[in-house]
C-alpha cells in the first residue's frame, strides 16, 4: 500500500446513527464488509437477529458482524458503526484480531464501566482522525487497539496464548473450507493436532467438537440461503456440498426439527 493510498482508499469508516432500523434481511443482502456496531440505545422489545437467529442485546452491547452475515433489528436504534473493508485484515498486524469477527459466535460484547472510557476515547480519536483526513494507518491502529480489547473481554475469544493461534487458524480454515471439506481429520492436520486433541481444545473453549462446529456453520449457511436465495432447495443443497437433496433434507430436519420446505414457509415473507 502506498502512502497516497493509505489516505485515499478508506479501510476504516466510522458512522454515528440515530433512530435507524439496521436491517439487511428484508433486502436479501449480506454484509459486504466487517462491521462493529455499538448499540447505545435499544428500545424495549427490540428483536435482534443475526443470520436469522435471535440474539439477546441490551443497551451498550457491541455486535461484530462479519462479511456474508445477515443482520436484522426490528426497531430504530442509535449508536456507532465502524466498518472495515477486507483490506484491513490483509495487514499482518491486524490478522491476529480477525477472530473477533467470528460468525460462529454472535453474542454481543459489553464493556464494563471501567473500560467504557477506553471505548469512548477510541471512538473520539477515530472521529477526529476521520474528520481531518482519515489516514488509514492511524485509523487501523486505533481500531486494532479496540479489537484487541474486545478479544480480552469476550469469553469466547479470550484464549490462552498456547491455543489462541491454533483456534484463530482453525476458525479461518473452517470458514474457507466448510462447503467442500467435512472430514474432522482434515482440520486437525491443518493445525498439527490429532483429531482427539483438537476436539479437546475446542470443547474446553467453545463447548463443541470440530464436527459440531462444522455442522453449526453449515446449518447457519443453509438457513441464510433458504430464506434469502431464489434458488430451489435442490440447487441450494448442491451449493452446500450435498450430493443429493434427500440427504440435505434429512440433515436439516435432524438438526433444525423441520424440513427445508417447512422452514422456508415459516420464514420467507
Amino acid at each position: 500500500m502506498t502512502a497516497q493510498n493509505s489516505i485515499d482508499a478508506p479501510v476504516v469508516t466510522l458512522r454515528c446513527f440515530s433512530n435507524e432500523i439496521l436491517n439487511t434481511s428484508k433486502e436479501k443482502t449480506r454484509h459486504k464488509h466487517f462491521e462493529l456496531i455499538w448499540l447505545k440505545t435499544v428500545p424495549s422489545g427490540t428483536l435482534v437477529r443475526v443470520d436469522h437467529e435471535v440474539v439477546e442485546v441490551e443497551e451498550g452491547g457491541i455486535l461484530l458482524i462479519s462479511i456474508g452475515q445477515v443482520l436484522e433489528i426490528s426497531q430504530p436504534v442509535s449508536g456507532i458503526s465502524i466498518t472495515l473493508t477486507s483490506a484491513f485484515f490483509q495487514q499482518v498486524d491486524n490478522r491476529k484480531v480477525r477472530i473477533v469477527f467470528n460468525p460462529f459466535f454472535n453474542e454481543p460484547t459489553y464493556f464494563k464501566e471501567s473500560n467504557e472510557a477506553f471505548l469512548s476515547q477510541v471512538i473520539s480519536l477515530l472521529k477526529l482522525e476521520q474528520n481531518s483526513g482519515a489516514n488509514n494507518l492511524v485509523m487501523e491502529a486505533l481500531v486494532r487497539s479496540l479489537l484487541i480489547k474486545i478479544s480480552t473481554i469476550h469469553s469466547a475469544l479470550n484464549l490462552p496464548e498456547e491455543n489462541s493461534e491454533r483456534i484463530r487458524k482453525i476458525f479461518h480454515i473452517v470458514e474457507e473450507n466448510f462447503l467442500i471439506e467435512r472430514n474432522a481429520s482434515f482440520y486437525a492436520d491443518q493445525v498439527g493436532l490429532s483429531t482427539k486433541r483438537l476436539n479437546q481444545v475446542l470443547q474446553a473453549k467453545i463447548g463443541m467438537t470440530i464436527t459440531q462446529l462444522l455442522h453449526r456453520i453449515l446449518l447457519t449457511e443453509a438457513k441464510k440461503r433458504l430464506i434469502n436465495d431464489e434458488k430451489s432447495i435442490q440447487e441450494i443443497a448442491y451449493a452446500l456440498g450435498f450430493t443429493e437433496q434427500g440427504y440435505f433434507t434429512r440433515f436439516f430436519k435432524k438438526h433444525i426439527g423441520q424440513t427445508p420446505e417447512a422452514f422456508i414457509k415459516a420464514h420467507r415473507s
